[in-house]
């Protein structure tokens, strides 16, 4: 129903939920992709895509989630990991 997608594009990183049904229906959802570590968060809300809508097109316009590579350093851990998360709900 939901699918995670995730693209590193000069140096940023793209992170898109989409939903596999029209567009009318996945304009009620929305989701919330969130960064912590110890006292500094970055949390982002967007509206769910359809899996149909061109992946360019939402990086293009900014229609996803776009955070520099740098700024995702911060959030590593101590085996350069990066924990996050995505919560979906309806609008």
């Amino acid at each position: 129903m939901f699918q995670q997608r995730l693209e590193v594009l000069y140096s940023a990183v793209h992170c898109v939920i989409n939903y596999t049904g029209t567009e009318e229906k996945a304009w009620q959802f929305k989701y919330k992709f969130k960064l912590e570590k110890r006292s500094d968060k970055i949390s982002v809300y967007n509206i769910v895509s359809s899996y149909s809508v061109d992946i360019q097109e939402l990086y293009n316009t900014g229609k996803c989630v776009k955070l520099y590579c740098d700024t995702l350093e911060r959030f590593l851990d101590e085996n350069n990991n990066l924990k996050f998360s995505f919560e979906i709900s309806e609008v």
